[in-house]
């Protein structure tokens, strides 16, 4: 049987009520789920993304490589483009119930370990990031604008140090349950905070393009 979520972040009383009445609730189960903390608030929101639930057209793609309709997945991001490395794979196990479908303890005729998703780390530097969100907050006053974008690279490598995309959102917001009048307020901005304006817009050349010429 595939589990059917009706609720979530219930009270804990209730959870307790729950789990401590399993004869008169049949079928009826407490699961702990865990969330995304995202700690630098505004920092690296477009940058991160988020995570929300999966919809119907998702689930319609991506049930054969084993998503559940009540799935957690990356939405926006880095966390919906490595979705795939970062999510791992569920376990499974073959158990023995009672007639009331409870597993019996030890009963287990087989199992399938879990595999954890993979772990990615950014060239991205933090007080750099801090830096350029600084500077570009201050830019925008000074040029009484709204929105902008820095993006500091190693010429060397090519490695991205910040890259600050304004106005922007923060994760949290999505990691929480984002309410509709949250939603809303940022669809309706026209600052459009949930575009990363550093990878996502166009903009004609300026004058750093007369290096390319002249060479």
């Amino acid at each position: 049987y595939q589990p059917v979520k009706i609720a979530d972040d219930v009270p804990v009383d209730v959870a307790r009520m729950i789990q401590e009445n399993p004869r008169d609730l049949p079928g009826v189960e407490v699961q702990l789920e865990t969330h995304r903390q995202y700690t630098e608030g505004q920092l690296f929101g477009q940058i991160v993304g988020y995570m929300g639930g999966i919809t119907p057209e998702q689930y319609t793609q991506l049930k054969s490589q084993g998503y559940t309709a009540d799935d957690i997945i990356g939405q926006a991001g880095l966390e919906q483009y490595y979705e795939q490395q970062l999510r791992g794979q569920y376990g499974a196990s073959t158990v023995a119930v009672d007639g009331a479908g409870r597993p019996l303890p030890g009963a287990v005729a087989s199992a399938t370990p879990e595999v954890p998703g993979e772990s990615i780390q950014l060239s991205i530097d933090t007080h750099e990031q801090q830096i350029a969100m600084q500077a570009l907050q201050w830019g925008l006053q000074q040029a009484h604008v709204t929105k902008g974008v820095i993006i500091v690279e190693n010429p060397q490598t090519g490695a991205i140090l910040a890259m600050v995309s304004l106005p922007t959102y923060d994760d949290q917001l999505f990691a929480n349950g984002i309410s509709d009048q949250n939603y809303q307020k940022l669809m309706s901005d026209p600052g459009q905070p949930l575009i990363n304006k550093a990878i996502s817009e166009q903009y004609a050349p300026g004058s750093t393009f007369k290096l390319v010429t002249g060479t």
